[in-house]
């Protein structure tokens, strides 16, 4: 009894919803946030950023390598049974060390600075699409998921294929429905004015 109650109640509010839907249909619009998030300016300003950083940490990497080679070359003038070869070794294992270790810790720190900046621009992105959304009223954003599959398909094997062909989401959108490059325009927009 509960169970005709209750499907005789969703008709009720269907028959009442129905007709607004189909007076105002939801307007519905997709857009790309892997291709606004390659896109942007502030996408090639942050990499630039780290290209720069990446440059400046492989000279501090050439310095201590040089220096590592320094002591090599210093340890082995000495014969090995002279009082200052094991202070020369020393030094040199030292300095080995402090290069592995620097290296793990600026890998580390490299690592979580970059997902730390991808995460916010993500969420810039996001918020974008909104703004977008909201000026346009329009009621539903689907986020469009379009890998590329390579032009060669020797590279890749038939599962890596299906995997492709399979994660993309959306078919077919006409154009006027995609809203990916009015967030990339007025993203950038608004990130010029910083």
């Amino acid at each position: 009894m509960k169970l005709r109650s209750l499907g005789a109640a969703i008709v009720a509010v269907a028959s009442f919803a129905l007709p607004t839907l189909a007076q105002n249909p939801p307007k519905i619009a997709v857009a790309n946030p892997s291709t606004i998030l390659m896109s942007l300016q502030e996408t090639k300003d942050m990499q630039s950023r780290l290209d720069q950083d990446k440059k400046t940490l492989g000279n501090i990497e050439l310095d201590k390598r040089a220096k590592i080679k320094d002591l090599t070359s210093a340890r082995d003038a000495l014969k090995p049974d002279a009082p200052q070869y094991a202070e020369k070794n020393k030094e040199l294992m030292a300095a080995q060390v402090d290069l592995e270790v620097w290296g793990r810790i600026m890998q580390a720190d490299s690592q979580r600075s970059f997902k730390l900046q991808l995460k916010q621009l993500y969420d810039k992105v996001t918020a974008g699409i909104a703004d977008v959304a909201a000026e346009k009223h329009i009621d539903l954003v689907i986020a469009e998921i379009k890998p590329e599959i390579p032009e060669n398909l020797d590279q890749i094997n038939p599962d890596q294929l299906r995997a492709l062909m399979t994660s993309r989401n959306i078919l077919f959108v006409a154009s006027q429905l995609d809203i990916t490059n009015d967030v990339i325009a007025a993203m950038d927009a608004q990130y010029s004015k910083k």
